[in-house]
């Protein structure tokens, strides 16, 4: 079925209402600044900035280890972290560690060991950490850490930033800095040999700096006008690799959603090869407008995460919709797909489940992605309506609000704004694209 290409009748959010609905994002920054934060081991001077509870007892019985939350104040010149614990912290042995996550693409760029007596532990991930360690310095000496009642550290930039490498400078503070930064910690028994011992929550922050700017990550070259319509999975999901990202994405308006814990892993235990153990594995994918079957694969087993062993091709819908726009929804259970070719499907319509098929190395997940039918399939930018975006898998996260319309980037959490929650004053919800719930989103920033 073919549909002619249509012209956007939709009404567009108005950037005072963008002002609108980051309001009360902006409003907490303001509630916590100016931030006075001294290192030594006590956390009675963090006030009201955010905590992020951790599980206990995961830590195999070490309470001294057993990470129960953690606190992080980005400030314009340090990043401050504290981690509280089941019981008076660990204080030998390199025992509590953070990658932090402050540039371009969702993985984490820096990996610190602070020692209490001695020298940190220091090492980089140019583009993003998602492949590999690319450098670091065993000796460095660049934060500060006091461990009391609690572990508290500081990271100053200007000392991170002179100790990284030309590619990575720059972008730890003002203009070039991104909006929001993310730190994982974890635990450490490092005598007589290294092992990891608890995870604990991985916290996503916006900057405590003067507002308002910009909350929203630039998108990359091309991501405006981009095209939004309701998300295709219900509750909070994770944009774990965004659009151009040269992991699998380089060139393609792409996008990869997963849930996960706490700590922002994808499974429990991690890195476990058993599909039902994945927080994504069998959720279900519905039809965010109406359109027809395009073409689809059914038939391909689900791949063992985290191995490419007997890996086949994805299975996939590749759904028809008006605008002469096609939408891919890529590694689905086999036969999870009631459809065939040409089927008419609904708006809201169970389109498949989330599975793990032609997924080389990785986990379950959504592949998501638009592509032109007039233009050699090229893909194109998309967004979600109606949604609430945040930093943290948490639904109580501080740092979300709703948003009419939303152009997809990698390392925020989205989920459908619940029915009957008001947008902030003055958004106007956009209408449907004669009746289909597409909408054009022709502004930046978003």
């Amino acid at each position: 079925m073919k549909y002619a290409r249509l012209i956007c009748f939709c009404l567009l959010v108005p950037m005072s209402a963008n002002a609108a609905a980051d309001q009360d994002v902006y409003d907490l920054i303001d509630s916590l600044l100016p931030v006075s934060i001294t290192v030594d081991g006590d956390a009675s001077d963090w006030g009201s900035i955010p905590a992020f509870a951790d599980p206990t007892g995961d830590a195999g019985g070490d309470a001294s280890r057993d990470i129960t939350s953690v606190r992080i104040a980005p400030t314009d010149t340090d990043l401050y972290v504290l981690i509280e614990t089941d019981a008076t912290p660990a204080s030998l042995g390199f025992p509590f560690w953070i990658r932090f996550d402050f540039d371009g693409f969702a993985c984490h760029d820096v990996e610190i060991a602070p020692d209490p007596i001695g020298n940190d532990g220091l090492s980089w991930f140019d583009q993003g950490g998602c492949s590999g360690i690319t450098g670091g310095d065993p000796s460095w000496n660049g934060t500060d850490i006091a461990i009391g009642s609690a572990v508290e550290i500081r990271v100053p930039y200007s000392a991170l930033d002179a100790a990284l490498p030309a590619s990575m400078q720059g972008k730890l503070s003002g203009a070039a800095a991104r909006p929001w930064v993310r730190v994982s910690a974890f635990s450490v028994d490092y005598l007589p040999g290294y092992t990891e011992v608890d995870r604990g929550a991985a916290v996503g922050s916006y900057r405590l700096v003067t507002t308002p700017y910009d909350l929203d990550s630039v998108l990359p070259s091309g991501g405006t006008p981009f095209t939004a319509m309701p998300s295709p999975l219900a509750g909070r999901w994770y944009v774990g690799q965004g659009a151009m990202n040269p992991l699998t994405h380089s060139g393609k308006w792409a996008y990869d959603l997963h849930r996960t814990d706490g700590s922002l892993q994808p499974e429990n235990p991690i890195q476990s090869a058993v599909l039902a153990d994945n927080h994504s594995y069998g959720e279900v994918i519905t039809a965010p407008v109406a359109g027809t079957v395009y073409s689809l694969e059914n038939a391909q087993p689900d791949c063992t995460p985290y191995s490419s062993v007997g890996c086949a091709a994805p299975n996939f819908v590749f759904l028809e919709v008006p605008g002469d726009l096609g939408l891919l929804f890529s590694h689905t259970i086999p036969g999870s797909i009631p459809y065939a070719a040409s089927d008419p499907v609904g708006a809201g319509a169970v389109l498949g489940t989330v599975g793990n098929s032609g997924s080389y190395s990785s986990w379950p997940h959504l592949h998501y992605e638009g592509q032109d039918l007039l233009n050699s399939f090229a893909s194109v930018p998309l967004g979600m309506t109606n949604v609430v975006v945040g930093l943290n898998p948490t639904l109580g996260d501080p740092w979300q609000r709703t948003v009419a319309s939303w152009g997809l980037r990698e390392g925020y959490f989205v989920s459908p704004a619940p029915i009957g929650v008001p947008l902030a004053p003055g958004v106007v919800v956009v209408t449907a694209l004669l009746g289909l719930g597409i909408a054009t989103a022709l502004r930046s920033g978003r």
